[in-house]
């Protein structure tokens, strides 16, 4: 019987062409202003982390609020399903569908932000875990429902503390390590772009100013080495 209420799911989520269609371009439209509009980068993430965690624990919750009312659920249980499994299979079918409706929105984000590869792939990752964490609070919050409102009002309130609690509402103070980190990458980007400017070509992740000077100093790119 493993694998039944996973196969069930994948099925439905992709016969409803209507919902498949509404839940792969609304988040797009709703991505699409906010990364293509100029907004500031620190609005724009944590306007985009409440929707895809939203987005996670709505489709977690509902779902099985509205085939809790209905009495499916039970008559799932009734043919010998584990109730473990048939959380655990239902919880993976959502995660993975909405990862691909989610897909194109996340694309016009990294298209947009001209993201390397790698920044590309960790966002993508990011994302997933995302979902992950947003759909297992999705099932708590549809633990304690007792109705589709309560459903999508626990859901609200795990999610919005969910991104609370990583962080995404918090700015760091000046004097913290995480904006000294910030501080020195965008040195090293600003002094590595001036030198590629300058047409030195540096390999590895060294010190740039300490081995070749500042390129618009009075002497030119002399430091430790010189040219």
């Amino acid at each position: 019987m493993k694998g039944t209420i996973l196969r069930v799911e994948w099925r439905v989520g992709f016969r409803n062409k209507r919902l498949l269609f509404f839940n792969t371009v609304v988040p797009l439209a709703f991505v699409g202003p906010i990364v293509l509009g100029g907004a500031p980068g620190t609005h724009a993430t944590a306007i985009l982390v409440v929707l895809f965690a939203l987005f996670a624990t709505f489709g977690s919750s509902i779902p099985l609020v509205r085939d809790y009312e209905s009495g499916l659920l039970q008559r799932f249980l009734m043919t010998g399903i584990d109730p473990g499994w048939l959380l655990l299979e239902r919880t993976a079918a959502f995660v993975i569908i909405d990862f691909l409706q989610l897909f194109p929105a996340m694309l016009l984000i990294v298209l947009s932000t001209s993201a390397s590869s790698g920044d590309g792939f960790l966002f993508l990752v990011t994302i997933f875990l995302t979902l992950v964490a947003g759909n297992l609070l999705g099932v708590l919050a549809a633990s304690i429902s007792r109705s589709i409102a309560e459903g999508a009002l626990f859901s609200s309130l795990l999610a919005l503390y969910m991104v609370h609690l990583s962080g995404v509402f918090r700015i760091a103070p000046d004097e913290s390590f995480v904006r000294g980190l910030e501080a020195c990458g965008d040195w090293f980007s600003q002094r590595n772009a001036a030198v590629r400017r300058s047409q030195v070509k540096v390999i590895g992740h060294f010190n740039v100013e300490f081995l070749v000077g500042d390129p618009d100093g009075p002497d030119g790119p002399r430091g430790f080495f010189a040219f």
